[in-house]
């Protein structure tokens, strides 16, 4: 059922960016979809120009990612909360990140919520509206200020606010990690994730793109950090040319984060043939035959995503030949498909897990996941390891990996897995450095098959 924002004719966001950033945040409340998908679907809808469609960007991840922090600001201003509209409370919300977090005068963030405020609930909750924002503008110094928060919180509690990040992932981080590796991941996952591209190495002038869409990144000031031979992440924001090249197969969109994960693990090296167990829409199964890699099974759970994986491998230049064959699976139970009649030499498990490592990338994740959740993913890890030890040859290697900061669902399965299964043991096992500029962390481990 469609809510107020997303019914009413004073909401139209085709012009507007403000409004669509407002009617995103709300789908993303009220629904299950992915904030990307919702904001992707609206841009290519609307008819906002460039510029609006980059506020409208910024808005939705900057205030997901900073709402908690936000909403107890606004608290802090208002005598009863809980008694306001909804869409108030989101258009509040939304003119105070613009004031407290972007180049944007003050007055044209609380012109633009008042007005809105007014013309949907009249005179009187404007006025609130009004006191509320300008007493916001005045609040700035205490917004920033760390201390502020501990004194009146606590220090646990204090930093969750500050880096809007969940009570119960605070205490995870701050109890399993120290203070200080804690601290940077909540900075890290309250900052924007580093756009970056993976250079097509199957292509015959990959040396050739990469040199040019660096140098045109130069050109438009964009600044860029490598990744291992063929990655490259741009803080800035992707020059032009990116699309382009994109719809040219000479390059894709990859997570900085995974690429520095393929590297650390040798991916280029991987015995093959490779089963990708939980491929989603097939990122990893495109790097790696990309590199020379061949692999035999590419599956997935999710009908959608998997199915996507043929058009990509298209598009990026490989033929029918080269593809995996691609099946809609649940990897911790196959056992009666024929391919599955051959063991591998690397089976890959980039398994379901909290997400709590890209909380920058993915910020609606702070408030979907709750501490429950956690048991049904380790169960999951679980089954998924069982099921890859059975179908990895003698001396072959199940590649675990986890977008996730949390043990429990990392070095502990690791742990439980090697003293519940014979024949394995651990070769490597890394995590993104706290320190990483990419604000996304990751975890993997190598598992090597000896039964001799």
């Amino acid at each position: 059922m469609k809510t107020a924002i997303q019914r009413g004719t004073a909401n139209r966001s085709g012009h507007d960016p403000r409004t669509a950033a407002l009617r995103i945040l709300d789908q993303v409340f009220t629904g299950n979809d992915p904030s990307q998908l919702l904001l992707d679907k609206t841009l290519t809808e609307t008819k906002l120009v460039p510029s609006d469609k980059s506020l409208c960007t910024e808005l939705v991840y900057g205030y997901l990612r900073n709402r908690i922090r936000l909403t107890w600001n606004l608290e802090q201003l208002l005598r009863n909360p809980d008694g306001l509209p909804g869409e108030m409370l989101l258009a509040l919300g939304l003119a105070s990140y613009e004031i407290a977090h972007l180049r944007i005068p003050p007055h044209a963030s609380v012109n633009w919520a008042v007005t809105r405020i007014r013309n949907r609930f009249g005179k009187g909750l404007a006025g609130v509206a009004n006191g509320v924002l300008r007493s916001f503008v005045r609040s700035m110094k205490g917004y920033a200020d760390e201390t502020r928060y501990i004194d009146a919180l606590g220090r646990e509690e204090g930093l969750a606010i500050l880096y809007s990040i969940p009570g119960w992932v605070a205490k995870l981080w701050l109890d399993e990690y120290g203070e200080e590796r804690a601290r940077a991941y909540m900075k890290a996952s309250s900052c924007p994730a580093f756009p970056a591209i993976r250079i097509n190495a199957a292509v015959e002038d990959a040396v050739t793109v990469r040199i040019d869409l660096m140098t045109k990144g130069q050109r438009e000031n964009k600044a860029s950090l490598p990744i291992g031979p063929w990655g490259i992440a741009f803080p800035s924001g992707l020059p032009f040319a990116a699309r382009k090249l994109e719809r040219e197969g000479r390059l894709s969109f990859q997570a900085a984060a995974v690429q520095e994960l393929l590297q650390e693990t040798e991916m280029p090296s991987w015995p093959s043939p490779v089963w990708d167990a939980c491929a989603g829409r097939g990122g990893k199964t495109a790097a790696m035959l990309e590199r020379g890699l061949s692999v035999s099974v590419s599956s997935d759970i999710a009908t959608a995503r998997i199915q996507a994986l043929p058009d990509e491998l298209t598009r990026l230049g490989f033929a029918e030949n080269k593809h995996p064959v691609v099946l809609e699976a649940d990897a911790a139970n196959v056992s009666d498909h024929p391919v599955f009649a051959t063991k591998f030499a690397t089976v890959l498990l980039d398994v379901p897990c909290s997400g709590l490592g890209t909380l920058a990338r993915r910020p609606e994740i702070r408030y979907r996941r709750i501490e429950a959740d956690i048991a049904g993913f380790v169960a999951t890890q679980d089954s998924l390891l069982d099921s890859a030890a059975r179908h990895v040859r003698d001396d072959g290697q199940i590649v675990y990996v986890t977008c996730t900061l949390n043990p429990a669902e990392n070095e502990e399965r690791i742990l439980a897995f090697l003293n519940r299964v014979s024949c394995f043991v651990l070769e490597k096992e890394w995590t993104t450095a706290s320190d990483s500029s990419w604000n996304e962390f990751l975890y993997a481990a190598v598992l090597r098959k000896k039964c001799q």
